[in-house]
């Protein structure tokens, strides 16, 4: 029984030579453990257990309600058309996970209430011609480039491009167009709302979720066309107009727009690329300070996008796959008629 005890009893540990506070608190210790041996030891072995478990639940019950899927969107407007841009890498969790590589629709749509989805392949002709109208140039799709939609419409179409949370620019788009529907509806406004109003909407839209933001990141891009502008010459009435977008709302008329992932190298490339003029505002003798419009032909600044687009993918992996080209281009010949072009070009696929 002797022995027994013995074996069970914890082992003091030697004080000598140690300081008399080191001295009390172990003498602490040894009267606790002689008190309850076995509960003690037990507590102290569950303790990193339960250590453990806290860490675990704790990090599990953490929410994070937004996820960043990539998109890299551009646009550019000049006198008479306007360009908008995106890639189509749709990105994971983490950024390293790709999940599509034909990402397009909640990047890069039509606001209207007769809104098209724009689609990666080939569709039959839609050559939505008018009468006496010519059909449209596309001198400036650029070589292995697949066109997959091209037609003359009577009024000008605008684009809106997102990146960031694809959730969030679904949600988004479907807001803004179900709000042109019910303003078409109810008389509001005609069939197609023009740039300027689509830009408003979408700044309200962005700002009336500032307290639980849509995680959206947009580009706005649209032809204003005046028939009171046209010159007789064709092709030099109404102007492009782009606005970039901030995620509560704010935003601005620029020439040359980015946003997404990688926009920090994309834009300082386009704005080497592009030559930027002033553009009188109509009936003000006011000159905005703030450049609205490139000085370069449509098929220059097509070159440009596509080969920013090319250098950014080489050195950002959110970027790559396709890119997806959206031209509206005012028709040379007298009237109010666009041509609308969509094609895609290759980029690198990491």
């Amino acid at each position: 029984m002797l022995l027994a005890a013995s074996e069970t009893a914890p082992q003091k540990i030697s004080t000598i030579g140690l300081p008399r506070s080191y001295k009390r608190k172990q003498m602490i210790i040894d009267t606790t453990l002689m008190a309850s041996p076995l509960s003690s030891r037990l507590v102290l072995k569950l303790i990193p257990v339960l250590c453990l478990l806290l860490f675990h639940t704790t990090a599990a019950q953490k929410f994070e309600p937004y996820q960043l899927n990539g998109g890299l969107v551009c646009a550019v407007a000049a006198q008479n058309y306007v360009v908008i841009a995106t890639d189509t890498r749709f990105m994971g969790e983490g950024g390293y996970d790709i999940l599509s590589r034909d990402h397009i629709e909640s990047r890069l749509w039509m606001a209207g209430d007769d809104a098209t989805p724009l689609s990666l392949h080939n569709r039959q002709q839609q050559q939505q011609e008018l009468d006496g109208q010519p059909a449209a140039s596309t001198a400036f799709v650029p070589d292995g480039a697949n066109l997959v939609q091209s037609c003359v419409l009577s009024h000008a179409p605008t684009f809106v491009g997102s990146a960031g949370c694809n959730a969030d620019c679904e949600a988004l788009k479907r807001y803004v167009q179900a709000d042109l529907r019910s303003a078409v509806y109810f008389g509001e406004c005609s069939t197609i709302a023009p740039v300027e109003s689509v830009a408003t909407l979408l700044s309200q839209m962005l700002y009336s979720r500032r307290g639980f933001p849509f995680y959206s990141f947009c580009v706005a891009a649209g032809l204003s066309i005046d028939s009171d502008d046209l010159d007789n010459s064709g092709g030099g009435g109404g102007g492009g107009k782009v606005y970039v977008y901030d995620a509560i709302g704010s935003y601005e008329q620029v020439a040359v727009a980015t946003s997404g992932t990688g926009r920090e190298l994309l834009q300082p490339i386009l704005d080497g690329k592009f030559r930027t003029i002033s553009v009188k505002q109509a009936g003000s003798r006011m000159t905005t300070t703030v450049l609205t419009q490139v000085d370069c032909t449509c098929e220059e600044a097509v070159q440009n996008i596509v080969a920013a687009y090319r250098s950014v993918s080489e050195r950002e992996i959110g970027v790559g796959d396709k890119l997806v080209i959206c031209v509206v281009q005012q028709q040379k010949s007298p009237g109010t008629s666009v041509a609308c072009h969509t094609f895609v070009v290759p980029l690198k696929e990491h």
